[in-house]
C-alpha cells in the first residue's frame, strides 16, 4: 500500500483497471501458415543506429551490420513461432547450440579441450559487387578475417584471456580454431558477435570504414546510410538460404531502419502506418497504442530488462552478505510489480536466461536463500543488520542516472524503514560511466539486460572493468564458471550455467528489481512475423529474411 501511495503521488498517471477497460491480451499473435508474397519494403523504427562503424575491426556493435554480414552462428528462425515454436526470439540472446544453423556455420564440434571445428554452410557467396563479384565464402576467408580482427586491439578480440591462438582451414568449408585455454564462453561470444571482412576489399581500400565500400555475405546489401537518420537495405538476389518449403529468401525487396529518438514521434509513426515494426514499447505507452489502434498486432505484455542494485564488495559495509540480504529483504518486490506497474512486470532473479529460453528459471526453481530475499521481511532485515554490527543502521549513497531516479526514490524509502540513511546521487552520464568502470561506486542502481549466460558472465570475470562488484576472492563462483565455460556437448545447454547462476544470485552481489514490461508491435500487413527482435546476441533484424508484406492490406 505504501508503494502504491508513493507511486501515485510521484507520477499521477496511473489508471486502475485500465488494462481491463482497453482489453489488452497477453496472448502472442503468431503467424499462420500461408503462401509467401515476394516484393515490397518495410520500415523498422529504432532509437539508435544499434552500432557504430562499418569495418568490423572497429565496430562498437554489429546490429547494423547484421543484415549485410553473417556471423558464424545464427539461430534458425523456424525454431520460433513460424515453425517448431521452441523459442520466441523476443530477446537478444544466443540460442541453444543445436538451433544455430543459419549463420556461416551449420554445425560445430569440439576436437580438443580448447579446439572448436565449424562446418560451413555451402553456397554462401560474397555480394556480387566489386571487388568480390559474388565469389564463394570459404574457410580461408574466416582464417584471414579473424586473423585481421586479432591485429586490432579496438576489436576486443586480442584482449580476451582465452583468445584464439591458432586458426586453420581444414578444407574449403571446414574451419577450426584453438583457444589459449578451454573457455567456450569465449568461443561462443566470438562466433556470435564478430563479423569478418572480405580480403579483396581490404587490399583495395585499406579498410571498410566507408559504407559505400562495404561488401557482405548476408541476406541484404547496404543501399544508403544517413547518419542518425536511416539505413536502407536491399535484397541480396544471390543469397543461399531457403525457407522450410525450399523457397529462396529473403521475400522482401528491402527494408529501412529509421532512427527516431523521440518516443511520441515513434508511436505516432506506428499509428499512422509510416512505421511497420516497433520493438520494446514500454507498457504505459503500449496500452495507449492498443486503445487507439487496436488493428496493430502486438505480443502482449512481456517481461523486459530489470533494474539492478549493485554492491561493490570491496566496500567495508557491503562486503557483508548479511547487509546485502537485509537491504533486499526490506523491498516489497510484489508491490513494485502490482502497484508501480499494474502487474506489467515480473520477478526475474537473473539476467543469464531470458523468459522463453529453455534454460530460464522461475523464482521457484531457485534455492530458499534466493526465494527469501524476493519476499518482504523488514523485521528480519533489521535483525541481519544488527548481526552485521549496524543495529542503528548506517549512512550511504545510491549512485544512479536520471532515468532510474524514480526507482531510486522507492528503494531509499524502503531502506529508511529499516534504519538506513541512503541519499540519492543522480550523476551526469560521463561521470557515472567513468566511476562505474573505475569500480568507484560502492552502491549503484543501473539498467539490466536479458542477454544470455555468455554475455552476462563476462561481468563476473576477475579483474575485469565490468566486474562492477569487484569480486576478487569468491573462488566457488570462479570454479562454477570454469565448469560452465568448458561445456562440450552441442546438444546440451544450461545445467552447469544454472548451477553457477543459483549460487551467484544467492550472494547478492547484484539484485534484479522488477522492471517495466514491454510490447513489440507490427502492422497487420506484416506476415509470418510474431514480434521477433533478434536471432542472436547481435542479430537484430535477422527476421527480415523470412517475413513478407501483404500488399493488399498495406496502406
Amino acid at each position: 500500500m505504501k508503494l502504491k501511495t508513493f507511486w501515485w503521488s510521484l507520477c499521477c498517471v496511473m489508471f486502475l483497471g485500465f488494462l481491463v477497460t482497453v482489453g489488452l491480451s497477453a496472448k502472442v499473435m503468431s503467424a499462420s501458415p500461408e503462401e509467401p508474397i515476394r516484393g515490397g519494403y518495410l520500415t523498422i523504427a529504432r532509437t539508435t543506429n544499434l552500432g557504430e562503424g562499418w569495418d568490423p575491426v572497429k565496430g562498437r556493435g554489429y546490429a547494423h551490420l547484421q543484415p549485410v554480414l553473417l556471423a558464424l552462428k545464427r539461430a534458425d528462425f523456424y525454431r520460433g513461432a513460424a515453425g517448431s515454436k521452441e523459442l520466441n526470439f523476443y530477446y537478444p540472446f544466443i540460442s541453444p547450440h543445436g538451433m544455430n544453423t543459419r549463420g556461416l556455420a551449420k554445425k560445430w564440434e569440439m576436437t580438443g579441450p580448447a579446439t572448436v571445428r565449424y562446418f560451413l554452410n555451402e553456397g554462401i557467396k560474397w555480394h556480387n559487387k566489386a571487388p568480390m563479384n559474388g565469389r564463394p565464402v570459404t574457410a580461408h576467408d574466416l582464417v584471414w578475417g579473424y586473423e585481421r580482427l586479432m591485429k586490432f586491439k579496438a576489436s576486443g578480440l586480442p584482449t580476451m584471456t582465452a583468445k584464439p591462438i591458432s586458426m586453420k582451414a581444414i578444407d574449403d568449408f571446414t574451419f577450426e580454431w584453438t583457444l589459449a585455454q578451454p573457455d567456450m564462453r569465449t568461443a561462443f561470444t566470438i562466433d556470435d558477435w564478430y563479423r569478418i571482412t572480405p580480403r579483396e576489399v581490404i587490399e583495395k581500400y585499406g579498410n571498410m570504414d566507408d559504407w559505400r565500400n562495404l561488401v557482405g555475405n548476408g541476406p541484404f546489401m547496404l543501399k544508403n546510410y544517413m547518419a542518425g537518420k536511416k539505413i536502407e537495405y536491399v535484397r541480396n538476389p544471390d543469397y543461399w538460404e531457403t525457407d522450410l518449403e525450399g523457397r529462396k529468401v529473403p521475400f522482401l525487396d528491402g527494408f529501412t531502419t529509421m532512427i527516431i529518438t523521440d518516443d511520441s514521434t515513434r508511436w505516432a509513426a506506428l499509428r499512422t502506418g509510416k512505421i511497420d515494426i516497433v520493438h520494446a514499447v514500454p507498457w504505459r505507452d503500449a496500452v495507449q497504442i492498443v486503445k487507439s489502434s487496436p488493428q496493430i498486432k502486438n505480443t502482449g505484455s512481456i517481461p523486459w530488462n530489470p533494474v539492478v542494485v549493485q554492491f561493490n564488495v570491496q566496500d567495508k559495509i557491503y562486503s557483508d552478505l548479511r547487509v546485502r540480504r537485509a537491504m533486499m529483504l526490506a523491498i516489497d518486490h510484489m508491490a513494485i510489480v502490482k502497484d508501480m506497474h499494474d502487474g506489467n512486470s515480473a520477478i526475474i532473479p537473473s539476467a543469464f536466461f531470458a523468459p522463453g529460453h529453455p534454460a530460464f528459471m522461475k523464482l521457484e526453481a531457485y534455492p530458499e536463500s534466493v526465494r527469501e530475499i524476493y519476499g518482504f521481511n523488514p523485521e528480519k532485515a533489521k535483525k541481519l543488520l544488527a548481526e552485521a554490527g549496524f543495529p542503528k543502521g548506517f549512512k550511504g549513497e545510491l549512485n544512479t542516472q536520471q532515468i532510474y531516479a524514480d526507482y531510486a526514490s522507492i528503494l531509499v524509502s524502503y531502506w529508511q524503514d529499516i534504519g538506513l540513511d541512503i541519499k540519492i546521487n543522480v550523476m551526469e552520464s560521463g561521470a557515472y560511466v567513468s566511476k562505474l568502470y573505475g569500480l568507484k561506486l560502492p552502491l549503484l542502481l543501473r539498467g539490466g539486460g536479458l542477454s544470455g549466460p555468455r554475455n552476462s558472465s563476462w561481468q563476473w570475470t576477475k579483474g575485469a572493468p565490468w566486474n562492477f562488484s569487484d569480486i576478487r576472492d569468491d573462488q566457488k563462483l570462479f570454479d562454477l564458471f570454469a565448469v560452465a565455460t568448458t561445456e562440450k556437448d552441442p546438444g546440451e545447454f544450461g545445467n552447469e550455467w544454472q548451477a553457477a547462476v543459483k549460487y551467484l544470485v544467492s550472494q547478492v552481489y547484484e539484485h534484479q528489481i522488477p522492471g517495466p514490461n514491454r510490447y513489440h508491435f507490427w502492422q497487420p500487413w506484416v506476415r509470418n512475423f510474431s514480434g521477433e527482435i533478434s536471432l542472436g546476441r547481435t542479430d537484430y533484424s535477422g527476421y527480415a529474411s523470412y517475413i513478407w508484406v501483404d500488399k493488399t492490406r498495406k496502406k
